[in-house]
Order: C-alpha cells, then structure tokens, then sequence
C-alpha cells in the first residue's frame, strides 16, 4: 500500500470515491479545487481518498 498525491488533472477520476463521502457533487466541488487530495492505493487500485484543505490561520480541515 502506498498514499498517493493526486494532481488536480486527475482529482475527477475519484469521483465515485469521493461521492461516498459527500453525496452530491455540487458539494464536493465546493472544496476539491482548493484542497490536497490522497489516495491509497494498493495494488495501483485507489481504495481510499481524502481531500485536505488549509483553512488559514493553520486550520487544516479533512473534507471527505
């Protein structure tokens, strides 16, 4: 297993992931394009995924 950083030109391919977290699209692009997103992968298959975001003032907020 490893934890992988996603680019953002590939965030969209975890949108299935993603939506298992929040279930509506509209509300995952709210935080996607401002926020670090990790996999974990095992096998080079994604089984898991977050998306991180800095919210200032060194708050860092787990979004999915």
């Amino acid at each position: 297993m490893q934890i992988a950083l996603i680019p953002d030109h590939d965030k969209l391919k975890y949108k299935e992931l993603l939506l298992l977290g929040d279930e509506q699209m509209s509300m995952i692009e709210r935080y996607l394009w401002r926020s670090d997103l990790f996999a974990l992968l095992c096998d080079d298959d994604a089984v898991a995924i977050t998306a991180v975001t800095d919210e200032g003032d060194g708050n860092i907020e787990i979004k999915n």
